[in-house]
């Protein structure tokens, strides 16, 4: 209780105060208040940035409060704070089973995969570069979801850069799709 007060009162008074807000909601959070603490990371995000931890952390907490959208979102955006090439390399990894004929295949790609690929597509400059990881990807596994973040790439993009992605869409990825 102390603490809790102490943590408030902080937060009134100090000029930064992200720090206290992300222990501040840790503590409500231990202590079954879980809305309270959403709030608390949300007003952080809005000042200021927040790492992967917090969204994590974050999507946790919607998870817990059964906020399947936010859930959805902070999940997208613990794998958004991420690098480019953590982001290759992380979808890299989870993409061995569909491309190796030795193991028995999961039943379905992980949704998670697909929130990568978003992160990269949405993150990257020059989006064409990983084009042939989606296709390489999409012609292993045939899971449409995969293909969910191609129309919005060439948003914001230069009519070069937008000339040249869809020359490659067209020319690559849409060739393996049937």
């Amino acid at each position: 209780d102390e603490l809790e007060r102490n943590l408030r009162t902080w937060i009134r008074q100090d000029h930064e105060v992200s720090h206290w807000r992300r222990t501040l909601a840790r503590l409500v959070a231990e202590r079954g208040q879980l809305d309270e603490a959403i709030d608390l990371l949300q007003a952080i995000k809005r000042t200021s940035q927040l790492t992967a931890t917090d969204h994590r952390t974050l999507a946790n907490w919607h998870l817990a409060t059964n906020h399947r959208q936010a859930y959805d979102q902070s999940r997208f955006e613990v794998l958004k704070a991420l690098d480019e090439w953590q982001l290759f390399d992380w979808i890299s990894d989870r993409m061995v089973p569909w491309e190796n004929g030795d193991e028995a295949l999961p039943n379905e790609l992980d949704e998670n995969v697909v929130f990568a690929f978003q992160a990269l597509f949405e993150k990257s400059a020059n989006p064409t570069e990983y084009l042939w990881l989606l296709r390489q990807s999409y012609a292993a596994c045939h899971d449409i979801r995969l293909l969910r973040m191609v129309p919005d790439s060439v948003l914001g993009r230069t009519p070069q850069q937008v000339y040249e992605y869809v020359r490659d869409v067209h020319d690559g990825l849409l060739a393996d799709i049937r």
